[in-house]
């Protein structure tokens, strides 16, 4: 049996969240250490990370940035810039 190759997701402002998740699971951390209860809202399924970082009032760079660390710690996926 072959195991299912991950989507090439990008870490970029308008990566959809859900796409996000699903292809680094590990980024998640990162959400809870800032407090964006993210993972449970009904935004999920549609908003981006600019949504995200736009209505929790954080740095979208920032974000960012602490997104690509988590993937880059966990060995994950791709390192999209």
């Amino acid at each position: 049996m072959e195991k299912k190759k991950k989507k090439n997701v990008p870490i970029a402002p308008n990566t959809m969240l859900k796409d996000l998740f699903q292809a680094y699971p590990r980024v998640k951390e990162v959400f809870l250490e800032y407090h964006m209860d993210c993972l449970h809202c009904k935004g999920l399924n549609y908003e981006t990370i600019r949504h995200a970082a736009e209505n929790h009032g954080i740095r979208l760079n920032e974000l960012l940035e602490a997104i690509k660390k988590k993937v880059e710690e966990g060995g994950e996926g791709n390192k999209s810039k």
